[in-house]
């Protein structure tokens, strides 16, 4: 998520939600357990999955992302 677009899309899904504090804490450090990001098509348009989980706790604590084409949106699952 080094990326500006992608961590303005970010914070555009989380405004307003209620989230566990490590999704929080993420969003300030970029601190979590993560595999690298894939392109995945929806509706024959190239998307990008991403997940985290909770650094040394990713049992209960794991979040996927999909982001739309140049990051315009993202939304969790």
């Amino acid at each position: 998520m080094g990326q500006p677009a992608y961590l303005k899309a970010w914070k555009a899904m989380l405004a307003g939600e209620t989230v566990p504090p490590w999704v929080n804490s993420f969003t300030q450090t970029q601190n979590a357990t993560s595999a690298p990001s894939k392109s995945v098509p929806v509706g024959g348009q190239p998307y990008t999955l991403g997940w985290i989980c909770k650094p040394h706790d990713c049992g209960d604590n794991q979040l996927y992302v999909l982001f739309t084409p140049q990051a315009r949106q993202a939304g969790d699952f």
